[in-house]
């Protein structure tokens, strides 16, 4: 078996069995039943749905209107709990592994951000790049051409 062929055969999805249109991701990762009320079940899967189809996007953007309160009132319900919103989630991860033999790779981002700065001199929230003034122009064309500084360091950023 070439190795292509074992890559695809270990990784690739399996055919839906019936005809139609697949269904949302949502009916696959929701336990509505794991909820103490059957209807915070259906709001998460709702909530989930809405998020999901507008990916990367604020809670107010991917609900719109009234479907952003009542995203807001379901995520500080006292009643629903991290490990009902996920639960469906693991049982379904869980699933998907039982299917394959072999190792199966857990890959995790560890990227982390910081937005705090030593000194704000630099940093610039408008249109463009912050206009420099003669002697801060001078002295940066200096720390490039003496190899004190490079582009990046003078962009705020790091090589």
């Amino acid at each position: 078996m070439s190795s292509k062929t074992a890559f695809s055969k270990t990784f690739s999805r399996p055919r839906a069995e019936r005809s139609g249109p697949a269904p949302h991701w949502t009916e696959r990762e929701v336990d509505e039943a794991a909820f103490k009320d059957p209807r915070l079940g259906r709001r998460c899967a709702e909530v989930l749905k809405q998020i999901g189809d507008a990916m990367g996007e604020s809670i107010p953007y991917a609900s719109q209107g009234a479907n952003t309160n009542a995203a807001n009132r379901f995520l500080s319900n006292a009643r629903v709990a991290e490990g009902d919103i996920l639960s469906g989630h693991f049982a379904a991860t869980r699933a998907r592994c039982d299917k394959f033999e072999g190792p199966i790779l857990l890959l995790q981002d560890t990227t982390e951000f910081s937005f705090q700065r030593a000194k704000a001199r630099g940093v610039h929230m408008g249109g463009g790049p912050p206009a420099l003034t003669r002697h801060q122009r001078e002295e940066a064309r200096n720390a490039l051409a003496d190899g004190t500084a490079t582009q990046a360091d003078l962009r705020g950023g790091s090589t």
